[in-house]
């Protein structure tokens, strides 16, 4: 029997020789990424407010969980740049990461990148402050939206007729407030854009609306990406010092004045408001399209287990969500294990 999860299958087909070295050999790369860490807080956090609807318990669940992950991983990890947020630390942060440096303003010290350990902590915290306000964002909109939970973290267990499996988890089956069909929902945390048509053309909902609809509800006819944006929405409001006029618009100076008047000019005092946006997409998945989707699964299942794991020639060793594969130095080097593990086996 052959487990081939969602992205265990992606890794295949980019390079057959990863998804040797990942799940066949159990050579790993070290450390971890603030993308992983950040959602899985964020993961908890939102699921314990469907089950419970209990936003204090909610809001210190994410917070208890940020903490715990940033004492269990003190060495620097991989970040984004829309991780780090400056606009979003409190005076008592600025505080703190500038104490006892020449610098000025926390992004300054970023910029440098000289203090690796002190620029790390800025970037749990800008997390930390982006975590609460998307923590907050969730629950207004289930609050709003979530008549009658379903389900959280529903086991997938997809298989073919030759006991191979598609494993995975469904975030969530929900009913909303208008429509009483029960919806799969995916929830994402992340800096991407997701378009209108990214639920019909995902190939993971698709697999998982399959099992759903066959298993446990056979009258679901709809599945959802539920976004929080980690690029937060800042409700800029600008005073100017000169003359006192207020407005939200992009002048770099006030611009009162015209009509045969002078343009004041004065420097503005800004203050912002910090929200995280949230984007629901649903939408029907073409038949076709899971059709298709089965089809590939199948494909490299066959592959699989006639042991083909050819190393890619298309370039993706320099191409693995915009960066060098991890496995390079190991494929290039003569298996170089630096950034690498051998994981041991249970």
């Amino acid at each position: 029997m052959i487990k081939l999860s969602h992205s265990a299958r992606g890794k295949y087909e980019h390079c057959p020789r990863m998804y040797s070295l990942h799940y066949v050999e159990k050579i790993r790369p070290t450390g971890t990424t603030s993308a992983l860490l950040f959602g899985s807080a964020i993961d908890k956090a939102c699921e314990n407010y469907m089950l419970e609807r209990n936003a204090h318990k909610a809001k210190e669940l994410f917070k208890d969980e940020w903490k715990k992950l940033q004492e269990d991983h003190h060495e620097p990890y991989t970040t984004a740049s829309a991780d780090f947020d400056p606009e979003l630390l409190v005076e008592s942060d600025n505080e703190l990461l500038l104490k006892d440096t020449l610098h000025t303003s926390v992004s300054d010290l970023v910029q440098a990148g000289e203090d690796k350990e002190r620029i790390t902590y800025a970037y749990w915290i800008s997390l930390y402050r982006k975590g609460l306000l998307l923590t907050a964002k969730f629950i207004e909109w289930v609050d709003e939206n979530v008549e009658e939970v379903l389900g959280c973290q529903i086991p997938i267990e997809l298989e073919d007729g030759e006991g191979n499996l598609v494993p995975g988890f469904a975030d969530f089956v929900i009913k909303i407030y208008g429509y009483d069909k029960p919806i799969l929902v995916d929830l994402k945390t992340t800096a991407s854009y997701y378009g209108r048509n990214s639920v019909k053309e995902s190939e993971q909902l698709g697999l998982y609306f399959l099992y759903l609809k066959n298993t446990k509800f056979p009258d679901m006819e709809r599945a959802a990406y539920l976004v929080l944006s980690k690029v937060i929405k800042k409700n800029r409001v600008k005073t100017c010092l000169k003359c006192g006029t207020v407005t939200t618009g992009r002048e770099q100076t006030c611009a009162a004045g015209g009509k045969g008047k002078l343009r004041c000019n004065g420097d503005f005092h800004v203050d912002i408001t910090p929200e995280a946006v949230i984007t629901y997409i649903h939408d029907e998945i073409p038949s076709e399209f899971i059709d298709q989707t089965v089809e590939k699964f199948n494909t490299v299942v066959e592959a699989i287990k006639t042991n083909e794991f050819p190393m890619c020639n298309n370039g993706g060793c320099d191409k693995y969500f915009g960066k060098q594969c991890p496995y390079y130095r190991y494929c290039h080097e003569d298996e170089c294990m630096e950034g690498l593990f051998k994981k041991e086996d249970k």
